[in-house]
């Protein structure tokens, strides 16, 4: 099982660069349950809607995610996410899972301590993943990343 991240934030782009993460993920691992977590101030319904293509289960957690995880007596292969604090915790809690940030340069654009997060991550084996085809807005104008 593969789990994934969700947060609130990303503006007008958020729903877009959202349905681009799920893609990248579910690519990645095509033979695998991949669950979305939701962020507690996003909408099941919106969700639903906009991830309807992708063979996944959205799910509220009730307790923070690493308690889930501690519970659940699931094996999980990897967990997900473009920025959660969550990702660092899962990976000092559960070193022998794999644990991805994914390098969304859209949204990546918008936080002004975007680097600090990613330098945090890797500090502790947190490993990157680029999401290619993402779009960044630089002086009016829509360019594609790699």
């Amino acid at each position: 099982m593969v789990g994934f991240l969700g947060q609130p934030f990303g503006g007008e782009d958020r729903l877009a660069q959202l349905k681009l993460q799920i893609q990248h993920v579910v690519e990645r691992h095509p033979d695998s349950r991949v669950v979305y977590f939701m962020h507690r101030k996003e909408s099941r319904e919106e969700l639903e809607a906009l991830l309807a293509e992708f063979p996944l289960e959205i799910r509220q957690a009730g307790r923070p995610i690493e308690v889930e995880v501690a519970l659940s007596g699931e094996t999980y292969l990897a967990f997900y996410s473009f920025a959660s604090t969550a990702l660092f915790t899962l990976k000092k809690i559960f070193p022998e899972i794999r644990v991805f940030q994914i390098d969304d340069a859209a949204l990546g654009a918008r936080l002004p301590y975007y680097e600090e997060i990613r330098c945090m991550f890797r500090s502790i084996g947190v490993e990157t993943t680029l999401l290619r085809g993402s779009r960044v807005f630089k002086a009016g104008r829509p360019f594609q990343s790699p």
